[in-house]
């Protein structure tokens, strides 16, 4: 399956795109007509099929950031919204997770953390493989023909509620099809975070608020224990001058005791305030170290995940060599069939032939046969990125040399093994047996921007053939080329 992941969005900086082509256009117009904190928008352009999920960001009320994931898939469909919303939204929460591209801040709410995508270029491939691997398990569908009679602009939009056959109906029929939904976005260990760092941002602000209380008390008793200071001063001085002159002596001296046992009262509250201060000073440096603690979790969860990724890549890529292996060994032993059977064949019919159709026969491969750039008649081969520069027909086989012009701007292609050419004079099917510079599927061949050129072998057509046809199963169907 070949499948072409895009990550975009504005992520604070103006609208960002990775990888950058021609698409650019398609994700900011559903942007500009989406119309829920989360919707998945499937935009048909002839065989090409996006589906592209849109989530609003928190970081602005109302908020105009946003990150934006496609598929791009060609001559497919799939019809499982529900799985295709469950594959967006583990991939954002792997993202958030990650933390490199957008993340939680303080208060649990999901933003940006990079102004361009073009940054984080080893973070997004990291999301992409881990997108392809959940987009392979989903059953695809043969897309169908275009509705011309539909505008190529028109749009459906549905609730992800909806029905489901009216949905997937209009997802092939319209240009762009809008499935929203309002709720039920985050999965449940991105709101099993959330929650987390809510409710530890929510004890640190009671932490804070009740230290402020604390040294709010404690400035109001050094004020009070200043005016005190002030009272008795001015209390010994009326005490000197009852001394000299009143009579009132006694009274004053119990004034003054009392005043004393106020101060040293205040002075036991004071200390008891900073005890208080201190206690709940290591109460804040503890919720400290539990935050710290569980950032060292996450970090170990993320280095222990990628150290996992890395296996499985490692193994996949031995398994895939040991597939080639065999495939190449089985290809071989096939060619080797073929040309057995065919030697048979035509020793059989060398042997039920008279001497003179004999003579006719094996005069039939005196001279090999070689034409280049043949007329073909008609070809259903979509955007005619496919040619024939060369059929060659020989005593043992025919080798036709085709060139692929990429104009999809494909990842990769191969072959249908159940490939045929097809005679004009006799019907006769013969079916492919070898290739050269193409994989047989499900094996692939990587492209790169321009295209290729490669060869489909099969067994030798009759020298007096004058027409045949190209027949992929499934796929590129050439007719009429011309031999004569």
């Amino acid at each position: 399956m070949n499948a072409t992941v895009y990550l975009f969005g504005d992520l604070g900086d103006g609208y960002s795109q990775y990888p950058t082509d021609y698409t650019q256009s398609i994700f900011q117009g559903c942007y500009d007509k989406s119309k829920a904190q989360t919707q998945l928008i499937i935009r048909r352009e002839k065989e090409l099929m996006y589906y592209i999920y849109l989530r609003k960001l928190e970081n602005t009320l109302p908020s105009t950031q946003y990150l934006g994931i496609c598929i791009m898939v060609n001559g497919i469909m799939y019809t499982d919204f529900v799985s295709l919303f469950s594959i967006f939204e583990n991939s954002f929460t792997n993202l958030v997770v990650n933390g490199e591209i957008v993340g939680f801040e303080s208060k649990g709410n999901i933003i940006s953390k990079v102004l361009r995508l073009k940054d984080k270029v080893n973070e997004i491939e990291r999301v992409s493989r881990f997108i392809r691997g959940e987009i392979g398990q989903l059953v695809s569908l043969h897309l169908p023909p275009v509705d011309y009679s539909i505008a190529d602009g028109e749009i459906k939009s549905f609730s992800i509620t909806d029905n489901q056959k009216e949905i997937e109906e209009a997802s092939y029929k319209y240009g762009y099809t809008f499935i929203y939904k309002n709720s039920d976005y985050d999965t449940n260990s991105l709101r099993t975070y959330r929650g987390v760092i809510k409710n530890l941002n929510k004890e640190k602000e009671d932490i804070e608020q009740k230290l402020r209380e604390v040294t709010s008390l404690y400035q109001k008793t050094l004020r009070r224990k200043k005016q005190i200071g002030g009272v008795v001063v001015l209390l010994i001085i009326i005490f000197i001058g009852t001394m000299v002159g009143l009579k009132v002596k006694d009274d004053m001296q119990n004034q003054i005791l009392d005043l004393g046992n106020n101060v040293a009262i205040l002075n036991e509250t004071n200390s008891n305030l900073q005890t208080t201060i201190e206690d709940r000073n290591l109460q804040l440096s503890s919720k400290d170290g539990e935050i710290d603690l569980l950032k060292q979790k996450l970090l170990n969860v993320k280095n222990a995940k990628e150290e996992l990724e890395q296996k499985v890549i490692e193994q996949e890529g031995v398994i895939k060599n040991q597939e080639d292996g065999i495939l190449r060994r089985e290809d071989e032993i096939l060619r080797r069939e073929d040309e057995i059977r065919k030697l048979k064949d035509e020793l059989h019919t060398i042997k039920n032939t008279s001497f003179k159709q004999q003579d006719e026969l094996l005069s039939s491969f005196d001279e090999d046969i070689y034409i280049t750039n043949p007329t073909v008649m008609s070809t259903d081969v979509p955007n005619n990125d496919l040619r024939i520069l060369s059929v060659e027909i020989t005593f043992a086989r025919t080798v036709i040399e085709l060139e692929y012009e990429n104009l999809n701007h494909l990842a990769w292609i191969n072959i249908n093994p159940n490939t045929n050419i097809v005679s004009y004079n006799t019907g006769r099917k013969y079916k492919l047996t070898l290739t050269d510079g193409i994989a047989s599927a499900p094996r692939k061949t990587y492209l790169n921007q321009k295209g290729i050129r490669f060869k489909l072998i099969f067994p030798a057509l009759p020298k007096n053939t004058t027409q045949f046809n190209l027949i992929e199963e499934g796929g590129w169907k050439l007719y009429g080329v011309k031999l004569k």
